[in-house]
């Protein structure tokens, strides 16, 4: 079109925008749709081009930052099984790729605080997965590990969960808080 038409770049960019390839402005009340919206597109791409388009990949790491936000504000207003469920859709996003300068959107914190809001809300399995996750991303393994060790005490299976603690301190002995652990 430029070419034949014989139009100035700057005037193809002031008139097609073009550069900017898609912008997304999501509300934590309209993320789950967007979500969805970005699964469908994938779908229909049997290249995979759009998954690791530029702006697929800023689209996701807004939505993640919504999820991981609000996970982060009904924690603090301990509600605290709705925090978790927003971690969880924050870590759902990890299977879109990240573009290698992102440092925000660190899933093992995300695994992390999940875990705790998890914990706090007594839902026991899903704090496992969450604190074994952060675990293998190695982000808060010591505390991690403790917090794997305060849900066996919570059910009640003290020798497992001794075990759990030995086991972490032979892996990690350089971690502070399972040196505590092990002391107590």
């Amino acid at each position: 079109l430029q070419k034949e038409g014989n139009i100035p770049e700057r005037d193809m960019y002031n008139t097609y925008n073009m550069g900017v390839g898609m912008a997304v402005i999501v509300t934590k009340e309209t993320a789950d749709k967007a979500v969805e919206a970005y699964r469908k597109a994938c779908d229909l791409d049997p290249k995979g081009a759009f998954k690791s388009k530029k702006s697929t990949m800023d689209g996701i790491k807004a939505i993640k930052q919504i999820y991981t936000n609000n996970g982060i504000n009904k924690y603090l207003l301990q509600k605290y099984d709705a925090a978790a469920a927003d971690f969880e859709k924050a870590l759902s996003l990890s299977d879109f790729p990240k573009d290698p300068k992102d440092t925000a959107s660190i899933d093992g914190m995300i695994a992390y605080y999940g875990g705790l809001s998890a914990y706090q809300a007594k839902n026991y399995n899903k704090a496992r997965n969450f604190f074994n996750s952060s675990i293998e991303q190695k982000y808060e393994v010591g505390r991690s590990y403790h917090h794997l060790y305060l849900i066996k005490m919570d059910e009640g299976k003290k020798d497992e969960a001794l075990k759990i603690i030995q086991d972490a301190y032979n892996k990690y002995p350089q971690e502070e808080s399972l040196l505590y652990d092990v002391i107590n």
